[in-house]
Parts: structure tokens; C-alpha cells; sequence
């Protein structure tokens, strides 16, 4: 039986991307652990992807998404939308992603099986990455990347922190490189993490 004892709350920045919002969104819905609330931040005003929100929030009644979108378009990779959704976040641990990822059915499973028995500040987990990584063997992307705790070898996708936390350093840089920029912060303020050695996570 799934359970629906909401603990998580995955903010999803998104730019004109429906398709890719019905395949992520499927894969939550999907989930053998429903404890986790959606919330999908638009960059700027986009009427189709409010009305692919309203007919999901139909099509999948069991999971609570939540829409809003931005007044104007940042353009800056959607961290100014991850900041916002950082700021505005409830649930005791928050998940930063983006619209064209997708996860794997125990993914939600496993992050709460983990901090049942960990009680950590961060929870991470391999992936794989649709990017060229210079460290990894294949010229054309899409291969295992064994993440480790640091900058260049982290995605923001495949980290899970504790809402406290996150909050009190904020989503500040706006580089290419902020995903990892903003996982160091957290690991300076010293928290317990903690690795799920499965690959749970597709980057797009």
C-alpha cells in the first residue's frame, strides 16, 4: 500500500516544456511511496504548460501538484524559480529538479527508508546523465554517473536536504555551475549526508 505521509516537497522548474512535464510527472505518480508534495514553477507566463498542469492535476487526482509561474522570464537555468520555491517550501525535506528529469518508482521509497534510519541532513544517489562528463568514458552521453559529495560530481536533481537547511543559506548563485555551487554550502554547515548506492534518477 502506498503511503501518502507527506514528508518531501519536489519544486520543478520548468520553460516550455510539456511533454517532458507529462513523462516527470507520470514517473511520480508511479512512486510505491506517494509521500511527497509537486510544485512546478514556470519561467515567466506560458498559458499551455498552466492548462498540461490543470489536465495532470486531473489525470493524477492522488498526487498533490500545486502550479505558479513567474510575472517574467529570468533565463538564468531556473535557479532565481529554484530560490523561490526554496523560499516558499514546507515540508521537512525538499528536492530541487527540473522538468525534463524523471525518476524511478522506489525513488520516494528509498529517500524515506534512509532518513527513517539515517536522520540526515542530505541524501544523495547516482544517476544518469544525459551530459558529457570528461571523467567518465563515453563520448555521447547518457552513462552512470556515480555522484560524490562535491561540485562537478553532484546534479541538483540527485539530492535530497532538509528544508531548514536549505533555507538558511538560500538558492544565491546563478552559474552554470550553481547546482553544485549550492551543494557545497549545505556541506559547510556541517549536516549528516548520507549516499543511496542505486542509480534512482535520469537527467535530460
Amino acid at each position: 500500500m502506498k503511503n501518502t505521509d507527506s514528508f518531501l516537497e519536489v519544486i520543478c522548474v520548468t520553460y516550455n516544456q510539456v511533454n517532458q512535464l507529462r513523462c516527470l510527472v507520470a514517473s511520480l505518480a508511479c512512486q510505491t511511496d506517494l509521500g511527497f508534495t509537486l510544485r512546478i514553477i514556470h519561467d515567466g507566463p506560458n498559458i499551455e504548460t498552466q492548462e498540461c498542469v490543470e489536465e495532470l492535476q486531473v489525470t493524477f487526482p492522488n498526487l498533490h501538484i500545486t502550479y505558479q509561474e513567474t510575472s517574467l522570464r529570468f533565463n538564468d537555468y531556473g535557479h532565481t524559480l529554484r530560490d523561490i520555491g526554496l523560499s516558499e517550501a514546507v515540508q521537512e525535506y525538499v528536492m530541487l529538479t527540473n522538468g525534463d528529469n524523471y525518476y524511478v518508482p522506489i525513488f520516494i521509497e528509498e529517500i524515506r527508508k534512509s532518513i527513517i534510519a539515517e536522520n540526515p541532513g542530505i541524501v544523495y544517489f547516482d544517476m544518469v546523465h544525459s551530459h558529457l562528463i570528461k571523467d567518465l568514458p563515453n563520448p555521447i552521453g547518457y552513462q552512470v554517473l556515480i555522484t560524490e559529495p562535491k561540485i562537478y560530481k553532484i546534479d541538483i536533481g540527485s539530492f535530497v536536504f532538509r528544508r531548514v537547511l536549505g533555507q538558511s543559506i538560500g538558492f544565491k548563485d546563478r552559474s552554470f555551475e550553481a547546482d553544485g555551487v549550492f551543494f557545497e554550502a549545505l556541506k559547510a554547515t556541517g549536516p549528516k549526508i548520507v549516499k543511496i548506492p542505486k542509480v534512482l534518477f535520469v537527467h535530460n
